[in-house]
This record gives C-alpha cells, structure tokens and sequence, in this order.
C-alpha cells in the first residue's frame, strides 16, 4: 500500500478535456484490481480453475523466470497475482489524429510523460470519449489492451481474459510488459513501444528455440505470421505514403477530404483481394475503420525498426547485451537523445 503515493499525485491533478474526472476514474480502476488481486499460488490451488487456464498460469511463471535470467529482464512482482474481469479486455484505448494530418495527438501525464493514447477501464468511457473527440473533428481509433504496464508502481497482475490466448502471444506478453519495467524514457511512447515490441519478437523466438528446438511448431507458425505481417504492412505503408503526400499538398481541403475518401475506399479493395493470408483476416480488416488514427496506431507498436537491428547486430545477436545498452542509455535520455530515436 505504500505504492499508493503516487496514484494519489495522479487524482489531485486530473485534468483531461472531455474527460474531467479521467485520472480519478482511472485511479478508483487501478485500486480496484489491487484490490481484487489473488496470488497465482493460491488460484492454482482453485478446484474450479480449467486445466487449460491452470498450464498457462505456468507457463507465464516460466516465461517469467526465463525473461529474468536468460533475459536480464527486471524482475518485478508482477504476473505473480491474478485478477477476473469481465470481458475480453482489460483496458480500452483511444487514439486521437487530425481530419488532415498523420500524426497522433498527445496527453501528458506525471511520471510517464507524453502519450499518444488514453486507456479506460471501462469500454462505455472509451466509446463516450472517442465520441466528444469525433464531434471535434478528430479522425479516432478505439482498441484493446489485454496488459498494460505501471512501471513497476504497482505489481501488475495476470488478467482471466489474457488467459484466452495462445502461449505464443502470452510468452510475447510478459517479455514486452517485462521490457516496460526495465527501459522507459519518458515522454517517448513510439521509442518505448518500438524497442519492446522488438525485444518481445526477438525474447519470443529465443524461448521457443531454446524449450522446443529447431523445428518448433511455434516458431514456424510465428515466423509464417511475420512474413503475412511483412505482406501486410507494405501495403499499408504504400497508403500512408499516399495519405502523407496528399495532406503535404497545396490543393484546397475540401479536396484533400475527398481524395482521403477515395484513398481509403481503395486500400479496403486491396485488403479484401488480397491473396495467400493464413493467419491474417484480411476480410475482417478491410471491414474495420481506416483513418489517420488508425494508421498513427500501427507506428506505435512497430517491432522491425532498423535502428534496433543495427544495435542488435553489433551484439552479435545477444539480447542481453542489447537490453543492457539500452538501460543504460535510457538513464540519460538528454545525453543519449540521438540513441533514443526511431529513425
């Protein structure tokens, strides 16, 4: 409980257009899975726990362990307590850009700095918000977060709805969450999602290797996904690219709202043709909505920065080495703000 400090700094000075009491609420959220926290030892022993849900319960704690010792990971108390919650999700997320623009609207909060997305609890409060920004103009995306990280404030828990998914993604979810702990610069979302959305692919490969060997089911199920995520995200960038030429433009507005019209409805088309998808759903994703704030979102989490690559390769592949290099300069973001860059 004497963690509680700084959430309370966090409810004294809850501002957020559209949102007045957001931190508040938020704040009564987190304290409500603190509250509702079992330890993983004693829901192990629950009778009424699924053997499914019960081996991954294991298997995060040995991710865990892995990502701490073969990782250098830091080590923090979470995933070592458990939390039910209704749904599928634990958090519901809001991203905001310009009708014109590519590029993410920011909110600045203690501690963590600037971020270029607002999470709720409850999806009612997402929806209610991302409708005062659409009715303002902002092209908005609404997702789901299966985790999020406190930054080692708090010890973050196991959520029942993680347990839904597969050991792949789960063994990707506790190195990134883990990555969090370990390396944060504030005020720089996209680096720090870059940097452990590359360490949880590169920390994933390297478990499955090491436990299943050469030939692992997984590994080859993640690296089919990898190359239709490749296939994917080109098509993409070759939209975006469009998008960002279009709004660089002299023509008047009204036109630019009518060729984004049409730029959008075309990439729609080319997701729906697309052939030679296993794992992707290309059909489902060309009936979601794409807008400005849904393709800020996809340069958030970007794992295949090559700046991360050339760092990775002058480590000879080894990922400790990797991690600790990026600690250190972390430490001192004003002196290593060149190191700290996507680009």
């Amino acid at each position: 409980m004497k963690r509680l400090a700084p959430l309370l700094l966090f409810l004294s000075i809850s501002c957020t257009a559209g949102a007045p009491l957001y931190l508040v609420e938020q704040g009564l959220g987190q304290a409500g899975i603190l509250w509702d926290r079992r330890s993983v030892d004693e829901v192990l022993e629950d009778p009424s726990l699924s053997a499914e849900h019960r081996e991954k319960l294991l298997f995060m704690r040995e991710v865990r362990l892995y990502a701490k010792e073969r990782l250098n990971l830091r080590d923090t108390e979470s995933f070592q307590s458990y939390v039910r919650v209704p749904g599928e999700a634990v958090s519901y997320l809001v991203m905001a850009a310009p009708e014109l623009e590519l590029r993410s609207e920011r909110w600045w909060f203690p501690i963590v700095g600037e971020v270029p997305y607002l999470g709720f609890f409850d999806p009612a409060d997402a929806e209610a918000f991302e409708q005062y920004l659409k009715k303002r103009g902002w092209d908005t995306h609404r997702g789901q977060a299966a985790a999020y990280s406190t930054l080692g404030w708090f010890s973050d828990p196991v959520f029942s709805s993680q347990l839904n998914y597969s050991k792949a993604y789960l063994a990707g979810l506790v190195i990134h969450e883990m990555v969090h702990s370990t390396v944060w610069v504030k005020g720089h979302p996209e680096f720090n999602e870059g940097l452990a959305s590359f360490i949880e692919e590169k920390g994933r490969q390297q478990y499955f290797y090491e436990t299943e060997g050469e030939k692992s089911p997984t590994l080859e199920r993640l690296s089919l996904f990898k190359k239709e995520e490749q296939r994917l995200n080109a098509l993409l960038d070759e939209t975006a690219a469009e998008l960002k030429a279009l709004y660089l433009s002299s023509i008047p507005d009204s036109e630019k709202r009518t060729r984004k019209g049409e730029i959008l409805a075309a990439l729609k088309e080319r997701l729906r043709a697309a052939q030679g998808f296993r794992l992707i759903n290309m059909a489902k994703l060309a009936d979601e909505e794409w807008n400005n704030a849904r393709f800020a979102a996809r340069s958030v989490y970007k794992s295949d920065w090559p700046v991360f690559e050339r760092e990775f390769e002058l480590c000879k592949h080894d990922l400790p080495c990797f991690i600790e290099k990026y600690r250190v300069w972390a430490e001192n973001p004003d002196e290593n703000a060149d190191r700290l860059s996507l680009y």
